[in-house]
Order: structure tokens, then C-alpha cells, then sequence
């Protein structure tokens, strides 16, 4: 929602334009929670402006169910490919979902009871940032990657989410964080 707030626009297009002339890869994660409903019509159309700068769209089911009233990867991905060439759909316990303009694929996550979701979206992103930060991964690959670097960046983004969901706070545990290091 920070994202699309009046007071920080101007501001947040020069920064996410300037990351994107210097190659960044820009995500953008929506979070748009029903409990803003009332507001899709005065938000959507900055929503829709966020999306067409992203390198990546990374939402949740709930999110495109919200916005786009999509009930599936597929129908969420054939209203995102006129935005941005990329989309990462997290499905809670179910599975994630990758759709580029040229790759299809599901992703299993792990089986878990969370302690907390609080923070698992966000986490998942900085474990996607960090698989691809690692891997040397840039923006003009996102749309022709195959599976193998998918199912990597996919999985740290899963690992990162369920470390976060197995305890009460909202980050990455230390030990986590630590052993992620130590094997790059």
C-alpha cells in the first residue's frame, strides 16, 4: 500500500525508474488485503502503473483474487502479461506458481504448521532476491528462464517464507540466516 500512497509517488516512480535504467530487478508484491476493498476502484489504477514498472509481479492467491477477482494462476497470469513479463503467484500450502512469457511452472512448498504467517510474503521476496543476487540472475533472464533456475529461486523464496513461519517473529532466524550464508 506504501507504494501507491499520494504523498511519496513522484518519489517512489524516479527511484523505481532509475532502478530499472540501471538494471535492478524490480519486484512488486501488491499485498492487497480485503480490508481495502472499498478502495480498488481509487487504487487500481496505480496498482496497474506499479505492475507495468516491475521486472517481477510477486503476489499472494488472496491478492489477484482481490484485485483482479482471479481465482487461478492462469486467470491472474493472462491479466498480469499485459503488465509485466513476469509473475511469481503464491498459493499458502498449496503450491507457487511461475508464469513468464516464456515459462509455466508449479512449485511445491513444504508442509508445515505455521506458528505465524506475519512477514512469510515478505520473507519469501528477500529469498527470491537473495537466490537471485547470488546466482547473478538479471532482469533480461526473468522471461526465458527454464525450470532448474525457477524451481532455485522459487525454493529460497519457500525456505526463507517457512523459517519465518515456524516462530513468532516476522524475519529470518539468525541460525537461518547463518547457515543460508555459509553455504553460497
Amino acid at each position: 500500500m506504501y507504494a501507491i500512497t499520494n504523498e511519496i509517488r513522484g518519489k517512489f516512480i524516479q527511484f523505481i525508474n532509475r532502478s530499472a535504467d540501471n538494471g535492478g530487478i524490480v519486484i512488486y508484491d501488491p499485498n492487497f488485503r480485503s480490508a481495502h476493498a472499498s478502495e480498488l476502484d481509487e487504487m487500481k489504477p496505480l496498482i496497474v502503473e506499479n505492475m507495468k514498472m516491475a521486472s517481477i509481479i510477486r503476489g499472494s492467491d488472496e491478492d489477484f483474487s482481490n484485485i483482479f477477482r482471479a481465482g487461478s494462476p492462469d486467470t491472474a497470469w493472462d491479466i498480469i502479461r499485459n503488465y509485466c513479463s513476469c509473475m511469481v503467484y503464491t498459493a499458502s500450502s498449496e503450491a507457487v506458481y511461475v508464469r513468464t512469457t516464456g515459462f509455466s511452472g508449479k512449485f511445491p512448498v513444504r508442509k508445515i504448521t505455521p506458528v505465524s504467517t506475519i512477514g512469510a510474503g515478505d520473507n519469501f521476496n528477500a529469498g527470491m532476491i537473495a537466490a537471485m543476487y547470488n546466482n547473478d540472475i538479471t532482469k533480461d533472464e526473468l522471461a526465458i528462464m527454464g525450470g532448474e533456475k525457477w524451481f532455485m529461486i522459487v525454493s529460497t523464496g519457500v525456505e526463507f517464507a517457512t523459517n519465518v513461519c515456524l516462530s513468532y517473529e516476522n524475519y529470518i532466524s539468525e541460525d537461518f540466516a547463518d547457515k543460508f550464508v555459509n553455504r553460497i
